[in-house]
C-alpha cells in the first residue's frame, strides 16, 4: 500500500571451521546466525520433526525421512520490525528489540527456544516484557511463558501472568497462575486442551479466581469446543450462592450459528462490573440468562 519500509542491505556471511558450519545474516532491521551441522534446505523439517510429535493436527511429518544429523544453534534480533511484523497480519504489531534463540541436536532428541519479547499487539489486546523458555524431546513439549502485563482493554489489565504447558500429540496441560487489579486479586486456572484441526477442544480441572476477597470455584469436567462454532457443556462458576454457568445452544434464526449461553444466579454485579468498565458504577444483584449470538462473527 505504498508504505516505504527500511530495507536497503542484506550481508550474508557463510564459512566453516572443520565440520562446523556458520551462517550470520544482517539487515537494516534483523540480524542473525547458525551455529553447527546443518544442511540448509532441510533446516524447516529439522522443526517439523519435533513439533509434529507435539501438534501433529496442526504440523505434518515431512516428507523426507532422509534427515541429515541436523545439529545447530541459532540466535535472532530484532531491531524496528512493526511494520515488516504487519507484512503478516495487519492486526499484528511490535517484536521491535526482541531476542531469540536455541538449539537443534537431532541425535540427542534435544529442541529448546527462549525468547524474550519487550512488546506486541494483536488485535487491540497488548502484552508487555514476554519471556519464553521450551525445552522439548521426541515426545513431550515444555513451555514456560511469563508476561509483565498483559492488558485486554483499558479497563482489563493483568500485571503478572505465568503460563505452563506440557504438550504431547495433540494434548496440552495448562495451568495459567494471574493477578490484576484490585478488582481481580488472584486467578488459577487447569485444563486440559486438545488441539483439533480446525479449533480446540479444553477440558477444565478444578481451577479458581478470587474477585474482591471472594474466591470463586470452576467445577471439574466442564468442556469448552471452539471451532467455526463454540460448544460449551456445563462450565460452571460458584461462590457460595452466586452461580455462573456457561452453556451453548442453537440460534433461532434458522441458521447453523450457536449461542453462547451465561445463566446468572445472584451475581454481585459491583464485583465484575470494574473488570468492564469504570463508570458508570454499578450495584446490585442480578439473576437472569444472558445470550451471546454469533460470538465470532458479529456479536450481539
Amino acid at each position: 500500500d505504498s508504505t516505504r519500509l527500511s530495507f536497503d542491505s542484506l550481508l550474508l556471511k557463510s564459512y566453516s571451521t572443520d565440520v562446523v558450519k556458520h551462517l550470520t545474516f544482517e539487515t537494516n532491521e534483523l540480524e542473525g546466525n547458525l551455529t553447527g551441522e546443518f544442511n540448509i534446505v532441510q533446516l524447516p523439517d529439522a522443526f517439523s520433526v519435533f513439533l509434529n510429535r507435539y501438534y501433529p493436527a496442526y504440523i505434518k511429518k515431512p516428507k523426507s525421512n532422509n534427515i541429515s544429523n541436523e545439529n545447530f544453534s541459532f540466535y535472532v534480533k530484532t531491531k524496528t520490525v512493526d511494520e515488516f511484523v504487519q507484512l503478516l497480519d495487519k492486526r499484528l504489531k511490535g517484536f521491535n528489540d526482541a531476542e531469540f534463540r536455541g538449539n537443534i541436536n537431532l541425535a540427542k532428541n534435544e529442541l529448546n527456544v527462549s525468547g524474550s519479547i519487550p512488546y506486541f499487539e494483536y488485535d487491540k489486546k497488548t502484552f508487555n516484557n514476554v519471556v519464553l523458555e521450551s525445552h522439548g524431546n521426541f515426545d513431550t513439549l515444555t513451555t514456560k511463558i511469563t508476561t509483565g502485563d498483559i492488558a485486554l482493554n483499558d479497563s482489563l489489565h493483568f500485571p503478572r501472568t505465568d503460563l505452563l504447558i506440557k504438550s504431547h500429540n495433540d494434548v496440552s496441560t495448562v495451568q495459567i497462575k494471574t493477578s490484576a487489579s484490585k478488582t481481580l486479586n488472584e486467578a488459577e486456572l487447569n485444563a486440559t486442551v486438545t488441539t483439533l484441526s480446525d479449533g480446540v477442544r479444553i477440558h477444565f480441572s478444578p481451577s479458581s479466581f478470587i474477585i474482591n476477597d471472594k474466591k470463586w470455584e470452576l467445577e471439574k469436567d466442564g468442556e469448552l469446543t471452539i471451532r467455526k462454532s463454540i460448544e460449551a457443556s456445563e462450565v460452571k462458576f460458584i461462590q457460595g450462592e452466586q452461580e455462573i454457568t456457561i452453556a451453548t445452544e442453537e440460534a433461532q434464526d434458522g441458521t447453523d450459528n450457536t449461542n453462547l449461553v451465561a445463566h446468572l444466579k445472584k451475581v454481585n454485579i459491583s464485583d465484575f462490573a470494574p473488570l468492564f468498565l469504570n463508570k458508570p458504577r454499578l450495584e446490585g444483584q442480578i439473576t437472569g440468562k444472558v445470550t451471546l449470538s454469533d460470538p465470532f462473527g458479529k456479536p450481539f
